[in-house]
């Protein structure tokens, strides 16, 4: 090969040297970080009272989507929701977003802002606004991403930045943002009611199908052992003759924050049943402020039940497993432990009547192991499942029927367990009654079968 030949082709080697290095170096606009200048948003939080956010219209997503939030008497408010009430944590986390975004400058030009999709008219756009109505900040986010990373800029200023702060997930967009619509629900308190159990003086459950009745109410009362304190008890001491478990209500109290709906519902699109409620929980908190939370019979389409609460501006919709933890006897708040007050040491007297066969014993004078095994059985074992009102139900158990126990201690009146027949033929439970009490109740039918059956093993053993 000629010397000059040589010389042409290292110079072309060359150039292509240098070609694919400029390549390699170079970055598209959204990458190349044109100078290093940070992002600052200088971000008074406190001072927002209203949020605007929407979204354009784009791939499977029609038309123009809107999301509108302002404060309303100190509390933030979902004003293109009915005014239902926010989740405040997500009004919080959004702002604290907006607040503390960093990132770094990457287009000044006008020009590049299609390259980004964060053209006025093609942008998510977030607008905080103060009480005055003043704009605080205007927040225009490109619909593009790069990687994780997103493209804000300020509307009607050019400059386009990068930024790791997740505004799409705080405002709900997790996904592919030309699917995904922007929606009010994301940001609407789903949770009923909030009551604090530290707070609360008393409440009562009533059931109004068919009439109105109280299923369960209870109440703080002084403490018959220190009346510088108060317990809880029930109401209906007659109706009630068992002590209330105050961890039991506690636990109910608390958890109806965590029983939430599935959706908020337009207060004006319909009756929704509410001219005959069939259920209601009224809530009795310091200085007798009342809260009211009310339900008509379920949707049977949605298998749900639509909830109005006095200080709420929607209509819940709660389904149905929500709705029967929400629904509740006094039999939930009594006591697991020795509810009929069993004590073997001071039993003078057991008598068991069943298929007219009566057993007695005088635990205190003689015991054996049967026997004890019996009382402790009375003791731990127990518990009733519910209470029954319905007529059909009640007419399952009777006083001196052909099933009962007494069971006295000494310096007491003897007390009669009547037990009586099966709520159903294929129901696990029986129907049961303290003698003298108002209410009937359903126990397990293994514990009937403890109490009543096979009772021969029970029988004096000989000397």
């Amino acid at each position: 090969m000629k010397p000059k030949q040589i010389i042409f082709l290292a110079i072309l080697f060359g150039v292509l040297v240098i070609a694919v290095t400029v390549k390699n170096f170079q970055k598209p606009a959204e990458l190349a970080t044109q100078e290093f200048t940070p992002l600052d948003l200088s971000l008074n939080v406190d001072e927002i009272e209203k949020i605007e956010i929407t979204k354009p219209k784009s791939g499977d997503v029609e038309k123009e989507e809107y999301v509108e939030l302002h404060k309303m008497k100190g509390e933030w408010r979902v004003k293109s929701l009915y005014d239902a009430r926010a989740e405040e944590d997500k009004v919080k986390a959004l702002l604290e977003e907006i607040k503390n975004a960093k990132g770094e400058l990457r287009a000044r030009d006008k020009e590049l802002h299609a390259d980004f999709k964060i053209k006025e008219e093609e942008a998510l756009g977030i607008k905080l606004s103060t009480s005055s109505g003043a704009t605080a900040l205007h927040l225009l986010v490109g619909m593009r991403k790069s990687g994780q990373m997103i493209f804000i800029r300020k509307s009607g200023e050019d400059t386009v930045y990068l930024t790791e702060a997740d505004l799409m997930g705080q405002v709900g967009l997790f996904g592919d943002t030309d699917r995904e619509g922007l929606s009010s629900d994301f940001w609407a308190s789903m949770v009923l009611a909030e009551p604090d159990p530290e707070k609360v003086d008393k409440f009562e459950i009533h059931r109004l199908e068919g009439g109105d009745f109280i299923s369960a109410s209870l109440e703080k009362a002084p403490d018959p052992a220190d009346a510088s304190r108060k317990i809880w008890q029930f109401s209906r001491p007659l109706q009630n003759p068992f002590k209330a478990d105050p961890e039991k209500v506690k636990l109910y109290l608390e958890n109806i924050k965590t029983w939430r709906a599935q959706k908020v519902l337009d207060p004006q699109a319909k009756d929704y049943g509410f001219s005959k409620p069939q259920w209601k929980l009224i809530i009795t908190q310091e200085g007798g402020q009342t809260l009211e939370i009310t339900a008509p019979a379920p949707d049977e389409t949605t298998k749900s039940y639509p909830m109005k609460v006095t200080d709420k501006p929607v209509i819940f919709q709660l389904i149905h497993y929500y709705f029967e933890n929400l629904d509740a006897d006094d039999s939930r708040f009594y006591t697991d432990e020795n509810l009929l007050g069993i004590e073997n040491e001071k039993i003078v007297k057991l008598v068991i009547y069943a298929g007219k066969k009566e057993m007695k014993f005088n635990p205190k004078e003689r015991t054996w192991d049967a026997l004890t095994n019996y009382m402790n059985s009375l003791k731990s074992d127990f518990h009733i499942k519910r209470l029954l009102f319905h007529p059909s139900d009640q007419k399952k158990v009777r006083a001196n029927a052909s099933t009962w126990i007494e069971i006295q201690k000494e310096g007491e009146a003897s007390k009669f367990i009547d037990l009586g027949d099966k709520i159903s033929p294929d129901s696990p439970e029986y129907a049961a009654q303290l003698r003298g009490t108002g209410i009937p109740f359903a126990i397990e039918e293994s514990l009937f079968k403890k109490l009543v059956e096979n009772l021969d093993p029970l029988a004096e053993p000989k000397p």
